[in-house]
């Protein structure tokens, strides 16, 4: 029987360092065995990422870095070659790798470019992302030039990948999801239905669009599921303590005064049973040395102090706008009153699309219902969204008024006018002309 020939050999794939048998049977007849050493490869042939078994999953931040790691240089087999590493067969020399990472889902930085030393391996040990997207990430290990004796001779390397899990990280930001209505008119719109209309005939009250409020972290990935916080909220000073050693020196010493401040030491941590607060106490130390001509003497004190803390299950979400102005129109209708400038943006449960100013953030949304426009001037006007939790950024939209429809006829005031104590207009100088 032939089994192999120039032409059509037998072939191994990818065989391990290692002694191996080949063996021939037949039925009825003895088999017989070959004996197979398979050795290290002469040169590198591709490179593998080697990484630790606790690389990731990583939660999304602003700047992730990954775990350390290592760039092997393998050969056709897997086997790593170290200091027998060749650019070619041929080669005499040990070669030096300059090897680079890169992704089409992930904004890599940090140590992107790392290189051999002439044993078939490369550190990394500083790569990192910006603001990744949750899910699984494929990064690219790529040779891009090979130095023999200091001189570029090209690639020869085939790639290698490796995966990089990302999860949702903690909360860093609130977000206006969808795109709901940025202009409106000071009257009856289309932002209403038809059963509104009579409830908003008078133009002082404009319904806003429904806003949806989510929290992404720092690669903006929508967040569902918030862990509680826990908010610092009083701080209770304790008592100051002191003591005094004094020792005699044996022999004249020069005059010195030095005070050294240890770092905050926690003492103990009380929570409540129903887990809503906690305190924690801490001492701080000042060592001072004093030495004279005959002693010296150390002086401790601490001062023991207190922090409490509660925990919030819920975050509030509030809305607001950068409207500051309170003064008043200058004129008046013809119920003889005056518009005066309250506050712009309103909500109540007495409104027709009631709401509130402030939502209980549910499943990580705030939806804003009944917001309104009370009396608005043309104009942009920047809406916020802030969160309790102040380590939430806050969102902001830009909202636009446009002039309405004709309502009612203005006087415009005839004579200098002022805010009165009840910050009603009042004329300021009575005369016969006003």
């Amino acid at each position: 029987w032939t089994f192999a020939s120039s032409t059509n050999p037998l072939y191994a794939i990818s065989p391990k360092l290692g002694n191996y048998t080949l063996r021939f049977s037949s039925d009825g007849l003895t088999s017989v065995d070959q004996k197979i050493t398979v050795t290290l490869g002469k040169n590198g042939y591709q490179l593998f990422a080697n990484l630790p078994s606790y690389f990731g999953p990583y939660l999304s931040a602003s700047t992730v870095t990954f775990s350390a790691f290592t760039v092997q240089v393998l050969d056709g087999g897997g086997n790593f070659m170290s200091f027998a590493d060749r650019f070619a067969v041929i080669d005499a020399d040990t070669v030096i790798r300059k090897i680079s990472f890169n992704s089409s889902t992930l904004q890599l930085t940090g140590d992107t470019i790392i290189y051999t030393a002439g044993d078939g391996v490369a550190v990394g040990s500083a790569l990192s992302c910006i603001s990744p997207k949750e899910g699984t990430h494929t990064v690219t290990v790529t040779e891009i030039e090979a130095f023999v004796n200091g001189s570029g001779v090209g690639t020869s390397l085939k790639a290698a990948e490796f995966d990089v899990v990302i999860s949702k990280g903690r909360p860093a930001r609130l977000f206006v999801s969808g795109s709901p209505v940025i202009e409106y008119a000071s009257s009856l719109g289309g932002n209403m239905l038809a059963t509104e209309v009579i409830q908003y005939a008078t133009d002082r009250l404009v319904p806003l669009d429904t806003i949806t409020v989510n929290v992404r972290d720092e690669g903006s990935n929508t967040l569902s599921l918030i862990a509680p916080y826990w908010v610092n909220v009083t701080r209770i000073d304790g008592f100051v303590t002191s003591s005094k050693i004094s020792v005699l020196l044996s022999t004249s010493a020069p005059q010195s005064i030095t005070s050294v401040q240890l770092p905050s030491v926690l003492i103990s941590t009380v929570t409540r049973a129903d887990g809503v607060s906690k305190s924690r106490s801490y001492a701080n130390n000042t060592l001072y040395t004093d030495v004279n001509t005959t002693h010296n003497t150390t002086y401790s004190t601490s001062l023991s102090f207190t922090e409490e803390t509660i925990r919030y299950t819920d975050r509030i979400i509030s809305a607001s706008l950068n409207d500051t102005s309170r003064e008043p129109y200058l004129f008046t209708i013809s119920d003889n009153t005056v518009f005066n400038r309250d506050a712009v943006l309103v909500a109540s449960q007495s409104y027709y699309r009631n709401g509130s100013l402030d939502v209980t953030l549910s499943s990580g949304v705030a939806i804003f219902s009944g917001l309104h426009l009370s009396k608005p001037a043309t104009g942009t006007y920047q809406l916020q969204f802030n969160a309790s939790d102040i380590d939430i950024q806050p969102s902001t939209m830009l909202i636009n008024v446009v002039s309405g429809r004709s309502q009612q006829l203005g006087l415009p005031s005839p004579c200098p006018t002022s805010l009165d104590d009840s910050q009603y207009l009042v004329c300021s100088n009575i005369s016969a002309a006003c």
